[in-house]
């Protein structure tokens, strides 16, 4: 009698991805997280960004949620410093994205990373909402 396949896993859902990437690029982000991804050593966001950042206040309006927004930066080159200084600029960027579309200063929490260790795409802001 032969044994039973394995069962099959459950297909993950990609994450929505806000910006261009090359494909190698987009690994999966945190259940319920959006990704913002940049191009090297960019630190502004482009418009498919702040499309993303206002989709996101929206949700959060009328809700005591929180959103935690992990930045990081990588690159060959470059001392874990700099690394750290970037995703700290990236951050602040898409904090006050956030702020201008209205969303509270205490419900932003900040964490500037550097280079990232989850092995994701090294040059992203992940945005988690926590909800309250």
């Amino acid at each position: 009698m032969a044994a039973p396949p394995p069962p099959r896993a459950e297909p993950s859902v990609p994450p929505r991805q806000v910006a261009t990437a090359a494909p190698a690029a987009t690994a999966s982000a945190a259940a319920g997280a959006t990704r913002v991804l940049f191009q090297g050593s960019a630190e502004d966001l482009d418009p498919t960004g702040r499309t993303a950042i206002r989709d996101i206040a929206a949700g959060l309006k009328g809700t005591g949620d929180r959103v935690q927004i992990r930045a990081y930066a990588d690159s060959d080159t470059e001392t874990e410093g700099w690394k750290r200084r970037l995703s700290l600029r990236r951050g602040n960027n898409v904090r006050l994205a956030l702020l201008d579309e209205g969303v509270q200063s205490f419900r932003i929490l900040l964490r500037a990373l550097g280079a990232p260790t989850d092995g994701g795409p090294g040059n992203r802001v992940d945005l988690i909402i926590e909800s309250r």
